[in-house]
């Protein structure tokens, strides 16, 4: 049996239009009005529904870490260090929710972050013994000094050079 192009065209739709076949397993699969839940025949459209379901998830996640391998790598590097900083393991949801919520937070962020521990590093060269003397001013000049040969702008434009080229070259 042969297939004209239209026809092809109306099933492939058909096939990937996931939300219409996720209703539909719903429908097929939910409880009637009272309360039970029907036997059922399945018919090919049924089975159709599924496998653009399925489908539909094995495309979404099919060459995602392939082609991001230095987000894998780099993912993988923060978990190990929670899991080593918490003592606990890889299944530990709190893990994963934290490392998530810390990807969603805005790049800005990131850059600002970095930029004020880079700074702030100027400082953790000061004691107590040398707060108040010549050695502690000149610590706080050396911030000082930071600050404004380094301004975030500039470190944000390095860092963005640096992770570039490490993109380019993993990737």
């Amino acid at each position: 049996m042969r297939v004209d192009n239209n026809t092809k065209i109306k099933e492939n739709n058909q096939f990937w239009d996931v939300k219409r076949s996720g209703e539909h397993l719903l429908w097929l699969l939910g409880p009637k009005e009272d309360g039970s839940f029907k036997n059922l025949k399945v018919t090919e459209k049924d089975f159709n529904a599924l496998k653009s379901v399925l489908a539909w998830i094995n495309r979404q996640s099919s060459g995602i870490i392939e082609n991001n391998p230095v987000m894998a790598k780099l993912y993988l590097m923060q978990l190990v260090g929670d899991i080593r900083e918490n003592k606990t393991t890889v299944f530990n949801e709190f893990i994963f929710e934290r490392l998530s919520n810390q990807l969603a937070k805005p790049l800005e962020l990131f850059y600002l972050a970095f930029y004020e521990d880079l700074a702030a590093n100027q400082l953790n060269r000061l004691t107590e013994d040398n707060f108040r003397d010549k050695e502690g001013n000149k610590v706080i000049m050396d911030y000082k000094r930071f600050k404004e040969t380094f301004p975030l702008e500039y470190v944000v434009a390095k860092l963005n050079e640096r992770m570039i080229i490490d993109l380019h070259r993993r990737s």
